[in-house]
């Protein structure tokens, strides 16, 4: 009867380690999900941001595209008696400057005219006489940040009345 006991002993720690060998199995499981999911979690945030400055960044362009504009057709409207003048040049200059200070800030006018209309590049303010869905005029220029489209081209697109 004694030559039992320790059996049963035997029998009970060995069911006590496979328990506890079981409980770390899941503790380290639970410990990996834990470390995945907080992988995951900084990678989401880290995504989060860098979204957030993106946007902030193209709302401040868009802004800024919009003097830039005004700038240009400053410049275009200026009188041909004026031309020569110093200071007109220094304008055209910081023109040119302005614009390719836009360049190196990942902004991109989008060539519009005679390409085709595509509803993700450009905004169909008139239809005319013209092949159809041909940009026949560019009204205020399309531009993209980055190859992403941050203001999509206002443009005149042709009815098909000209095949």
């Amino acid at each position: 009867m004694t030559d039992k006991k320790p059996l049963n002993k035997k029998k009970s720690a060995d069911e006590a380690l496979n328990t506890l060998r079981d409980e770390l199995e899941q503790t380290k499981a639970a410990l990996a999900r834990s470390q995945a999911d907080f992988i995951n979690y900084k990678r989401r945030n880290e995504e989060e941001r860098a979204d957030f400055a993106s946007y902030a960044a193209a709302k401040v362009l868009e802004e800024v595209i919009a003097v830039f504009d005004n700038f240009k057709r400053a410049a275009a409207a200026l009188p041909q008696d004026l031309q020569v003048n110093d200071w007109a040049k220094g304008i055209v200059v910081i023109e040119k400057h302005f614009e390719d200070t836009l360049n190196k800030l990942g902004v991109q006018k989008m060539r519009s005219l005679g390409e085709s209309y595509n509803p993700e590049l450009h905004e169909a303010v008139m239809r005319g006489e013209g092949k159809q869905d041909e940009i026949l005029e560019e009204l205020e220029a399309g531009y993209k940040l980055n190859g992403k489209v941050l203001r999509p081209a206002k443009v005149k697109v042709g009815d098909g009345s000209v095949g």
